[in-house]
């Protein structure tokens, strides 16, 4: 399944495979095939579309792989989802502190962050703490 993609930076299209095609779609290939085929049968394609529906506009992390093709003298970059999961905010958040921290940022510490009112996130690996709202 291709499937176009964007953020803050722009669009690209990724191609992906079942397991992923799954956590977008909400079915897997086999059961978007039958609804396929069903509405083209009865002329009516109104459960397969809001299939598509259902699935615009989601957020998800996708861990990608690019790939460099050439046909006929034509480079071309392609991408495929090796992994996708729904976002997890608290974890993102506590990326971004930590990104913010690296370029001399504020600097909160577990206690500065239970003072105003958030929930400390550590992070295992660094032991740095983030902030996610309550």
């Amino acid at each position: 399944m291709s499937i176009s993609v964007n953020d803050a930076f722009g669009q690209a299209w990724l191609n992906c495979f079942d397991d992923v095609g799954r956590l977008i779609m909400g079915k897997t290939a086999d059961e978007m095939q039958e609804l396929k085929e069903r509405s083209e049968q009865s002329g009516e394609g109104k459960e397969y579309d809001a299939c598509f529906a259902e699935a615009l506009c989601k957020t998800f992390v996708f861990r990608c792989r690019a790939k460099e093709d050439s046909f006929q003298d034509n480079v071309r970059i392609r991408y495929q989802v090796m992994s996708a999961a729904p976002v997890n905010y608290a974890q993102e958040a506590a990326g971004m502190v930590e990104q913010i921290n690296l370029y001399g940022g504020v600097g909160l510490k577990k206690e500065e962050t239970e003072s105003y009112g958030c929930v400390g996130v550590k992070k295992e690996e660094t032991g740095s703490y983030g902030f996610g709202g309550l």
